[in-house]
């Protein structure tokens, strides 16, 4: 169900990676909710579904381009057919129970790859599900680590308890 690459790029690139996100400069823009959705009918349904925020910086989506972000990381990834590419921020919460998770989803409806790149080392894990929202696998954020799977595959982040923030690059392609 999941392949999982870790040091996808050499420490050099990863490093820079980091650095660029993580600088005061760099534009995050705060969404209130992770996933868009109707989430106090998910949390009852689900268990272990919390509410929080995210901030997030859009680099790709159907129109093309909308950050100057876009070409650097298409020369590291080498894009093949992107939909969407951003980059997602989650923060500490403390005292939040590492067993639970934002809202579970899939980031499309047609058919796609999803990649997840870690951008830093952090704690707050991503859960994976089967089709009955059952945690069938999670796999812990690490500095370099690529996970790909389809585009089907329900899942969900969680935030950080221990680290500050949890930096991913979430890139979904078409298949052709």
């Amino acid at each position: 169900m999941l392949k999982i690459t870790d040091n996808y790029f050499n420490e050099h690139v990863q490093d820079q990676l980091e650095k660029k996100l993580s600088t005061n400069e760099f534009p995050w823009f705060y969404i209130p909710e992770t996933v868009s959705g109707d989430l106090k009918d998910l949390q009852k349904l689900i268990k272990n579904t919390r509410y929080t925020h995210a901030f997030k910086h859009f680099v790709y989506d159907t129109a093309g381009p909308n950050s100057s972000l876009f070409e650097s990381l298409d020369r590291i990834f080498n894009f093949k057919n992107p939909i969407r590419v951003k980059v997602n921020l989650l923060t500490r919460i403390p005292n939040y129970d590492k067993d639970c998770h934002n809202q579970p989803h899939v980031d499309m409806d047609e058919e796609h790859i999803t990649k997840i790149y870690y951008v830093n080392d952090s704690d707050g894990d991503t859960f994976f599900f089967d089709k009955d929202y059952n945690i069938v696998e999670r796999v812990s954020p690490k500095k370099g680590r690529l996970v790909e799977f389809k585009g089907d595959v329900i899942h969900a982040g969680s935030n950080p308890i221990e680290n500050e923030r949890r930096m991913v690059i979430n890139i979904n392609e078409s298949w052709s």
